[in-house]
């Protein structure tokens, strides 16, 4: 295996032995070791540090070992960061695994493919090798994203990491722009980040590294990818670990192998129901128990209420940029996508560009996926392509049918008229070469002067299947209930 592979030890041979013969069986040609010092005020500390270290010792195949032992005890907040910090120094990716996180052979291949398809993608921060849930399976993808995604056993590139706060410096902005409150509209999810990070920054927490790394991901618009499948498992929670000891779930978790080749989402944003699942076990508080209170309030501020969760979901997360860049980049192109597929059934009744409709489609898939509720309205019907889209993300994704509102005068493309929509759309025309007289030319099967209204019935109705009492066609209704501003309309034509 090319990518580089970083181990975290401190004063556990055992545990240590156990992950570096996980660590050969995937072979890495290049191996970093970070190791603490001693405690102080732990005498044992010292015979527990040099049988730890000799296990790296026992490396037996062809690798370059590169270490860094501390003299000094760091502790558990700085001794990861700056060993990162000095990984990072020397390569652009590593995959991270500290002592105690036991990996399935699976994990590294999985880890290194993913380096390699997101290097350049500035929206994913980290993959992860554990999954919280145990199992997560569909038949479409073998990963998530994600706001989530443990360090027991992760990788990610130094142009992610450089972005970590260790010190939180930024932790009173976040706070003073409502940040978290925004990514967790949910007042009780909200307030367990909060009075986390809150005691990381006061210094109650001490020895935490992996709060402020979270963080910076968050602030950073930073996704963390989880596996479908469990390939890490913590096998110290133990009388003598820092932080994992006692009965927990998340104990000696079983791993299973992922199956290859991957399945990669065919977009790039957060899996919100697996997010919440997560959540909840770690807040206590249902999405499902804050909607019953949320209904129980008065429909004004339910409305406020959702209304502000989505649009604070689209400001944190830039899923209008997301929109514009929805298929993952890195991905070799597929022959012909769904979105390809409905845009082909539709291409003879639009005149927007592929690109166009293709950023609609995606638009439409989230609504229906996320269950935005809402009618479907387009202005400027022309012969329905657009709306036959939409109807058609709608049938196959919706959880039910949407009223639909189409306005148009149904009479093809007029002719810029100088007292209507004012002196600038006229000019435009002429510099846009529409004639000299300033006059548009109509293009045969581009403009239709016949008039489009039997035209959006056939498609939507007819050709499509949508349910004829689903759609209003109002001729020239947005007319009148919009009236255009001559001052103000450029090139208004419905």
């Amino acid at each position: 295996m090319d990518t580089p592979v970083a181990l975290i030890i401190f004063n556990r041979p055992d545990c240590t032995e156990r992950v570096l013969k996980a660590i050969a069986k995937a072979k890495p040609s290049k191996l970093f070791v970070i190791a603490d010092g001693p405690r102080p005020n732990r005498p044992d500390d010292i015979e527990k540090c040099i049988a730890t270290r000799a296990v790296i010792d026992k490396v037996d195949w062809e690798c370059e070992v590169i270490t860094d032992y501390s003299d000094i005890n760091l502790g558990c907040k700085m001794r990861p960061v700056s060993g990162i910090d000095w990984v990072f120094e020397q390569v652009e990716e590593a995959i991270i695994l500290e002592d105690d996180c036991l990996a399935d052979p699976s994990f590294f291949r999985f880890c290194e493919e993913l380096l390699e398809r997101y290097r350049h993608d500035e929206r994913v921060m980290m993959i992860g090798g554990i999954n919280f849930l145990g199992n997560y399976q569909t038949e479409y993808q073998s990963y998530y994203f994600s706001l989530f995604g443990g360090t027991w056993g992760w990788a990610t590139w130094r142009r992610a990491w450089k972005l970590n706060d260790p010190d939180m410096k930024l932790w009173p902005q976040v706070q003073e722009m409502g940040i978290l409150e925004k990514i967790f509209p949910i007042p009780e999810q909200c307030n367990y980040w909060k009075d986390y990070f809150q005691k990381v920054y006061d210094g109650w927490l001490t020895d935490a590294w992996d709060y402020q790394w979270l963080l910076s991901c968050w602030i950073n618009s930073g996704y963390r990818i989880f596996p479908e499948v469990n390939l890490v498992s913590n096998i110290g929670f133990r009388d003598d670990a820092t932080h994992t000891f006692g009965e927990s779930p998340l104990a000696n978790m079983e791993t299973a192998g992922i199956a290859f080749p991957l399945k990669h989402p065919p977009f790039i944003f957060r899996s919100v129901e697996a997010d919440e699942k997560i959540q909840e076990s770690f807040s206590g508080k249902m999405k499902k128990d804050y909607e019953t209170d949320e209904i129980n309030k008065t429909n004004g501020k339910l409305l406020k209420t959702g209304l502000s969760a989505v649009l604070n979901r689209l400001e944190k997360f830039r899923l209008f940029r997301l929109f514009r860049l929805f298929r993952n980049p890195s991905s070799p192109p597929p022959t012909q996508t769904e979105a390809d597929r409905m845009i082909a059934f539709v291409r003879s009744n639009t005149m927007l560009p592929h690109a166009r409709l293709h950023s609609l489609y995606e638009q439409t898939l989230f609504c229906e996926i996320n269950n935005i509720a809402g009618d479907y309205v387009e202005c400027g019907t022309w012969k329905g392509g657009a709306v036959g889209l939409m109807l058609q993300v709608n049938q196959r994704y919706g959880s039910s049918r949407r009223h639909v509102h189409l306005f148009d005068s149904f009479e093809g493309i007029p002719e810029p008229d100088a007292n209507f929509d004012g002196e600038k759309a006229v000019a435009e025309a002429i510099q846009a070469g529409a004639g000299g007289d300033g006059r548009l030319v109509a293009v045969t099967g581009f403009y239709d002067s016949l008039g489009t209204l039997e035209i959006n019935r056939e498609l939507l109705e007819n050709r499509i299947g949508y349910d004829r009492h689903s759609s209003i066609i109002t001729r020239d209704g947005f007319r009148i209930r919009c009236p255009r501003n001559p001052a103000r309309s450029v090139t208004s034509q419905f």
